[in-house]
């Protein structure tokens, strides 16, 4: 019984072609995701600009669920796209602090979920973000649909 409703989990999540061949759904994710970042201060943070600001990310997805990319800001990340759609990735940017010689590399971890309705593919996903750690934290939550 168990492989049974795996099995028909599994027929659940793929589409299905008109050639009657199975397609993984992650597939055709990849482009240009637009929407809002929304940014809120957790933690003292000098300059603790919050609210919501335009964000576009582009989007390299494989067939195996393996995702890249970057932000409108240049930051890059990596993740991997669930059979479930679930999203997790790590964004990695750099950041000079005010005690800061030089600039250090920030690593946000990101989790969140796309949804597919009549419309285009929408994904929202949010994670901590730690600028000046450990003193400064940001609670960071984006809300994209893919526009091309």
């Amino acid at each position: 019984m168990r492989t049974k409703v795996q099995l028909m989990s599994v027929v659940l999540s793929l589409a299905v072609t008109s050639s009657g061949s199975v397609q993984d759904p992650r597939l055709g994710l990849s482009g240009i995701w637009s929407g809002l970042r929304n940014q809120i201060p957790l933690s003292g943070c000098e300059k603790a600009d919050d609210g919501d600001t335009p964000a576009a990310l582009t989007l390299r997805v494989e067939e195996n669920g393996v995702v890249t990319g970057k932000d409108s800001g240049g930051r890059r990340f990596t993740g991997n796209i669930a059979d479930d759609m679930s999203l997790s990735l790590q964004m990695n940017g750099l950041v000079k602090c005010s005690n800061d010689q030089q600039p250090h590399t920030r690593t946000t971890a990101f989790s969140g979920q796309i949804t597919r309705g009549s419309g285009a593919p929408s994904l929202v996903m949010s994670g901590v973000e730690q600028p000046c750690p450990p003193s400064c934290s940001f609670n960071v939550t984006y809300s994209l649909e893919r526009t091309r």
